[in-house]
């Protein structure tokens, strides 16, 4: 006879930890229970008005604001039916790079509040109680760590994926002072999307030791940070111009540590060439690159 193993029933287990009622554009302030994951139902129910409308047309369309690290702001589409049935709001995975992390041993995002948002000229379509229900779940397995091959494991010296990458030459991980580095032959550029809570970057960055040992002689590289905002306005944060050859100084591993200006925006990491454009034993690299909130 077929037969598949039973499924893992702890995995259903909840405990309710609270219910409020609350209005629209009200703030929901998410439990903090450490570790623990939080999962959340918000019940919206539409008003006569509203439900006319859904069966002739359709339903206004629902937000979900939710505030991570402070002040820093993200909203989602809430989709009504699946915010009755629950999700999970702690671990607050808003993307695949999230999850790697996580299962990689990483802390999660955390979800500070959440408030259901309507325009005031759509509230007609909708009842204005709110019922929301916080429960607490059993701990969530984890892998090993990251997958090897994939997007996350090739950045795996950084704690964010970049969202672009441009180089002379494709990017590779080399072995640099007992430390992985990303090789990123100048011209380059790493892009970040920075829409998370973050204040400050810091990282490293440096040639490979080879590029500057005799015979091989690097004319040096700039190493330059940059900050585009939602403007289009560019900030720069950072320029370190690196001679290894005439300068003792800047020979093996530099450090930075920058502020960010508040709100999302790009981060640009740029390497080019020495004043004498000159790309022979341009062996640069960046590694240990870290948001913090």
């Amino acid at each position: 006879l077929w037969s598949r193993k039973a499924p893992d029933l702890s995995l259903d287990q909840r405990t309710l930890l609270s219910e409020a009622t609350v209005g629209f554009n009200d703030v929901i302030r998410v439990p903090d229970l450490g570790e623990t994951p939080i999962w959340v139902e918000i019940v919206v129910k539409p008003s006569l008005l509203g439900s006319l409308r859904a069966f002739l047309y359709k339903s206004p369309i629902l937000t979900l604001g939710v505030t991570e690290g402070g002040d820093f702001k993200n909203s989602y589409r809430l989709v009504r039916r699946m915010a009755e049935a629950g999700f999970l709001v702690y671990p607050h995975f808003s993307n695949a790079f999230n999850i790697q992390r996580y299962m990689a041993g990483d802390p999660p995002p955390r979800a500070d509040t959440l408030s259901v948002q309507l325009p005031p000229d759509q509230a007609r379509y909708f009842q204005s109680a709110i019922t929301v229900r916080f429960y607490s779940l059993p701990p969530l397995p984890r892998s090993a760590g990251l997958v090897a091959g994939t997007t996350e494991d090739r950045f795996r010296m950084f704690d964010r994926v970049p969202a672009s990458v441009n180089a002379l030459y494709p990017v590779s991980i080399l072995n640099e002072a007992d430390r992985e580095v990303l090789f990123c032959h100048p011209p380059s550029t790493l892009e970040f999307q920075v829409n998370f809570p973050a204040t400050r970057v810091s990282g490293r960055f440096g040639f490979a030791e080879n590029a500057y040992k005799a015979p091989n002689a690097t004319d040096g590289a700039e190493f330059t940070i940059e900050w585009l905002g939602p403007n289009g306005r560019t900030l720069p944060l950072f320029s370190r111009l690196l001679q290894p050859v005439s300068i003792a100084a800047d020979q093996g591993i530099q450090a930075f540590d920058v502020t960010l200006p508040q709100g999302g925006g790009r981060l640009l990491l740029h390497i080019n060439s020495g004043p004498n454009n000159n790309q022979a034993f341009d062996w640069t690299y960046w590694t240990d690159i870290r948001f913090h909130p």
